[in-house]
């Protein structure tokens, strides 16, 4: 269905903003978003990470310096400033927005989950191709699809839904071919072995808990920025996603109890609600708890 959610721009207040002006539709499940920002006077760097797949295309700058960035604290290389590029960030991944004195940016952000694209990218869909961010990518298509989806939400007029349908299949189709020329990123310097015994074990003893990125790291006597990028580069995965992977094996095996009420499971691996817990089983395990409890049932 493609329906507006928000007639009149909507005003947050958000973590190194002024102010946020926001205008969105939905779409088969995904959340199109226009976004007018005012960052606060001075430095500010945000946290971009989400529980969804997300795309965003910078449609428009003012001032200053604005960028995204995997470590707060580093630049991101580049050899053009100009706006135009997009971010593509995967579910779970850290990401910052770093800003610095800049006045206002103006963006079109796409959230959905996997299903959604599966949907949309039909047999043409494949996790790994998109399974990494990519930052500041240029792509003149994807930034003119972008700014008819940004026309069609700041007209505020009735939008046929084939219209729709057919920029967002197309931009992210586009996303999907600039992906497959990506080259590999380079992979991070891994922990020594030990260090890397030594975190997944912690990990494992304490799956079920709210484990902060600093006390494992200090076991490796690193900071968290060197044992996150090491923790990536020996496992593939970052810290936090490797922790919810803990947690949706065991609660596999207590699944096979079928005594056991799933909302019951969900506290006992960790999670704060069931249906956290089954937003991210059904990621990981490609259904949701009660779909794979009946399929081991059978």
């Amino acid at each position: 269905m493609w329906e507006l959610k928000k007639k009149m721009p909507l005003f947050l207040n958000s973590p190194g903003y002024k102010k946020v002006e926001i205008l969105s539709r939905t779409l088969n499940g995904l959340d199109i978003r226009y976004l007018e920002k005012y960052p606060i006077k001075g430095q500010s760097c945000v946290d971009m990470r989400s529980d969804r797949h997300s795309l965003l295309v910078r449609l428009g700058q003012r001032g200053g310096l604005c960028e995204p960035r995997f470590k707060a604290d580093e630049p991101t290389p580049r050899d053009r400033h100009d706006v135009g590029f997009f971010n593509w960030i995967p579910a779970e991944e850290q990401v910052w927005c770093f800003s610095d004195n800049a006045q206002f940016l103006r963006d079109l952000q796409i959230s959905f989950d996997e299903n959604a694209l599966k949907s949309i990218l039909g047999d043409d869909y494949d996790h790994s191709t998109l399974s990494e961010p990519r930052l500041l990518v240029y792509e003149p298509r994807v930034r003119d699809c972008a700014k008819l989806l940004a026309d069609v939400l700041v007209q505020d007029e009735p939008c046929d839904r084939m219209f729709g349908e057919s920029i967002t299949m197309a931009l992210l189709a586009l996303i999907f071919e600039s992906a497959k020329k990506w080259p590999a990123r380079a992979p991070a310097n891994g922990l020594l072995p030990w260090q890397l015994r030594l975190a997944k074990d912690y990990l494992e003893d304490n799956f079920n808990r709210n484990v902060g990125l600093e006390e494992v790291a200090k076991l490796t006597g690193l900071s968290r920025s060197w044992f996150a990028r090491g923790f990536r580069g020996s496992t593939g995965s970052a810290p936090y996603a490797f922790i919810l992977q803990i947690r949706v094996r065991k609660a596999k095996e207590l699944l096979l109890d079928p005594k056991t009420p799933i909302a019951t499971i969900a506290t006992l691996v960790g999670f704060a609600d069931q249906s956290h817990f089954t937003k991210i089983f059904r990621r990981y395990a490609g259904a949701t708890p009660r779909e794979w409890r009946e399929i081991w049932k059978s």
